[in-house]
């Protein structure tokens, strides 16, 4: 078994796809989180953020336990304007990329 890491914060743009999976009588959630480089899957339980939702930036706070980042504290951004520094840089430096043509083009 993998063991627990210090806590550290992470920082990243929430996925759509796979759905956020929700254990049933629970606030356990599962949902899957990315820089544009990595993608990671978050644990919490707890009741989310109002802004929270698909393509939205967070900050997680918590520790990687194996391959899923389990999370204490998820935090959304409060504006269009505000990105978390961590994710502002990754994009930078890996934008995502560019949309498909539209079809029949």
């Amino acid at each position: 078994m993998a063991a627990l890491l210090a806590a550290a914060p992470l920082a990243a743009q929430t996925v759509g796809q796979p759905l956020p999976r929700w254990t049933p009588g629970t606030l356990d959630i599962q949902f899957l989180v990315t820089d544009f480089k990595h993608t990671v899957s978050v644990k919490y339980s707890g009741l989310l953020p109002d802004l929270f939702r698909e393509g939205q930036g967070v900050v997680a706070h918590g520790r990687m336990q194996g391959n899923v980042f389990v999370a204490d504290e998820i935090l959304a951004k409060h504006d269009e304007k505000y990105m978390p520094p961590q994710v502002a840089e990754s994009l930078k430096n890996n934008p995502p990329p560019p949309d498909p043509p539209p079809s029949g083009t």
